[in-house]
Parts: structure tokens; C-alpha cells; sequence
């Protein structure tokens, strides 16, 4: 039996590249463009240095090429479909993200199976029915983030953007004391923990000491952590941090920390 064409001549579809090319690309490459649509596949970094008009429309995702729990995250905050390819095991972590993805490809990849995932690229009154959510706007919120590592940069900044805040990057603590000491603008800072030149809680201790010493006001320090361990906040506490966010960043996560830290009649919904 002949397979109808899709027609999706006017729709971007993205693969993420896995460290090792096991060849899933080239399959999909060619089911994809079957249907008519451009086929791209991507490095991580590629893909988050992409404005948003730039997006694919739809993402596939190779789940078993992100072994580490929660490391898939980041691509959620992405506004575009994802479909995630699983060979069906590890249902307990599947389970706790179906609700932010689209669908699951499982493998083996044939025509059939992908030609049904592509069929989602069509169904975009459906989307808009099951995402009832209203978002979170912050109103004239200015943030300092200092992060080293480009794709934690690009994602931080895409998040905070789609929020409404607008956002300063900078690559060390060095570089954020400095800012800081020559700006009062900013209304939260955002602190990775590992830097080079100066790390997190090193330049945490001096904004706090500057704050002091020059009488300004104090601004909100976040830290942003993988890994953290038990007794982990209390440090951060002590250096000056108000409160910790771990890495990779839970949206939800982000939004308390900034209606916790933030002035409030900056804050409303759509």
C-alpha cells in the first residue's frame, strides 16, 4: 500500500547528533524529506545558539544518548515539538517527562512509525488545547547572570527572554563583581558555582562585602549547581547566596526563585 505524502514542505525537523553517530540520522533524513520537510541534524550547542526563528519546528531526540537523569532537560524550554526516540527502557525517568514532550518514537525506526511521529507537525489546535497554562511575565526585571559554559549561557538566556526579563551575561565571577560594582540595575544575579578566575562563592563573598562596605543595596544572588549535596545550600548561604537553583534548569524552579526574590508588581500573567 502506497504511503500518502504529508505534505510538510513549509516545516524545519532537527536531529539531535549524539556524540557517537550510530546512523539514526540518516534514516530519519530520509523519512523526513519523503514528507517534504528540511531535515537538519545538530550539535547541542548549535542548536542553542539559534535565534528562535531559526528553530526546527519539530526536534527528535535520541534519549538513550543523554544517560543521565534530568540531562535531556534543557531542550524543553525550546518552543518547538520534541519527539523523543526510546528503545523503551528507563520507564520510571519517561514517565516523568511524557507531559513535556510531544511523542515517543520507539525504535526499530521504520517509515511507518516516523511518518505517524511527523503526523504531530499538523496537529497544532490540539496544542494549543492542552497547553491551558497561562505563562508568568516579569515586567522590567533586569538579571546578571555569570556562567562559563556557552550552552548553560544560551539556554539561561533563552529562558529568561521568553519570561520577559532581560538578562547580562558574563563569563566569571571577576567579570560579575565588576559589574555589579559598577551597576545598581539589576534586581537578581544568577551564580554558577565553577568558574575559571574566580568562582561563584569567592565572588559572591566580595558583591557581599561591596554591598556593605559602599552601602548599596543588596541584590539577590542565586546560585546554579550540578550535582549539589547535602549541605551544600548552607554554604552557599553562608557566602552571601540567598538560595540555589540546580543545574539543569527546572523552569518551575526558576519561576518560584524569582517570584520569592523579585518585587512582585513586577510580576504578572498573560
Amino acid at each position: 500500500k502506497k504511503q500518502t505524502k504529508l505534505n510538510l514542505a513549509k516545516y524545519k525537523v532537527g536531529y539531535i547528533l549524539p556524540q557517537k553517530d550510530n546512523g539514526i540520522d540518516k534514516n530519519l533524513k530520509i523519512y523526513t524529506e519523503y514528507h517534504g520537510a528540511k531535515f537538519t541534524s545538530y550539535e547541542v550547542h548549535e542548536l542553542f545558539a539559534l535565534p528562535i526563528s531559526k528553530l526546527p519546528d519539530l526536534l527528535f531526540i535520541n534519549y538513550s544518548c543523554f544517560d543521565k537523569k534530568g540531562e535531556i532537560n534543557p531542550f524543553f524550554v525550546l518552543p518547538i515539538k520534541i519527539i523523543l526516540i526510546s528503545a523503551g527502557d528507563r520507564k520510571d525517568e519517561l514517565e516523568q517527562i511524557k507531559n513535556k514532550i510531544d511523542k515517543i518514537l520507539y525504535k526499530p525506526i521504520n517509515f511507518y512509525r516516523t511518518t505517524k511521529s511527523l503526523e504531530i507537525l499538523k496537529e497544532r489546535k490540539k496544542e494549543t488545547i492542552s497547553k491551558p497554562k497561562k505563562p508568568m511575565i516579569f515586567n522590567n526585571i533586569r538579571a546578571l547572570v555569570a556562567e562559563d559554559n556557552l550552552i548553560n549561557q544560551k539556554l539561561m538566556t533563552r529562558v529568561l527572554n521568553n519570561l520577559g526579563i532581560d538578562i547580562t551575561v558574563v563569563n566569571n565571577g571577576e567579570e560579575a563583581l565588576k559589574t555589579r560594582q559598577i551597576d545598581d540595575k539589576y534586581d537578581i544575579i544568577f551564580m554558577d558555582i565553577q568558574m575559571p578566575i574566580m568562582g561563584g562563592i569567592t565572588a559572591t563573598k566580595k558583591i557581599f562585602d561591596f554591598e556593605i562596605k559602599e552601602n548599596k543595596k543588596h541584590i539577590p544572588i542565586i546560585a546554579l549547581t550540578a550535582n549539589a549535596l547535602q549541605g551544600d545550600k548552607e554554604k552557599y548561604i553562608d557566602a552571601g547566596m540567598d538560595d540555589y537553583i540546580s543545574k539543569p534548569i527546572q523552569i518551575e524552579e526558576l519561576k518560584k526563585v524569582l517570584e520569592k526574590f523579585v518585587n512582585t508588581a513586577k510580576i504578572r500573567s498573560l
